[in-house]
């Protein structure tokens, strides 16, 4: 019997061939992650980065777009972030963080900088799946609404594939 779970991913491309900024964090300390996230806040005046709960640390999402180039290089001064994540999407050309029913929203890092543009499709998914209330007035969206999902198989999340 195959033990491995059908997992869903979302990806950091966007319609312009931009990405939006994903952490993965698999600490159980939050301050950690509040610090390296602040310091880019205010470093590239990006606006509010949105935190997510996870079995094994906490995940985070920033709408604002940038090239591969720009994104590697801003994650790569988080300096507690998984590593290993932020190579898979240097290597593979975009970033993905899986989505289960696991996840919790869990907090907001407040920002009101409307610099960047921002995707509309990556906010509406998070929108309307993962049901999150997330107030679109303080963004400068494109005018994309698709997005690209993965879908594969791992032994640590998802869901059992007798259920799908």
């Amino acid at each position: 019997m195959n033990n491995n779970l059908l997992c869903v991913g979302i990806n950091s491309t966007t319609q312009d061939n931009k990405h939006i900024l994903m952490f993965d964090y698999d600490i159980d300390n939050i301050d950690y992650m509040l610090v390296d996230l602040n310091k880019i806040i205010d470093k590239y005046k990006l606006s509010k980065i949105y935190i997510i709960k996870t079995n094994n640390g906490y995940n985070a999402f920033c709408f604002n777009k940038f090239t591969l180039e720009k994104t590697y290089m801003i994650l790569s001064e988080c300096d507690n972030m998984d590593k290993l994540f932020l190579e898979y999407g240097l290597e593979n050309n975009y970033y993905t963080l899986t989505i289960n029913n696991e996840k919790q929203y869990f907090e907001v890092i407040p920002s009101t900088n409307i610099i960047h543009k921002s995707s509309l499709a990556h906010y509406l998914f998070f929108k309307k799946f993962m049901n999150y209330n997330i107030y679109p007035f303080m963004n400068n969206f494109d005018k994309y609404d698709l997005l690209s999902l993965s879908f594969y198989y791992s032994n640590k999340h998802g869901i059992k594939i007798s259920e799908v």
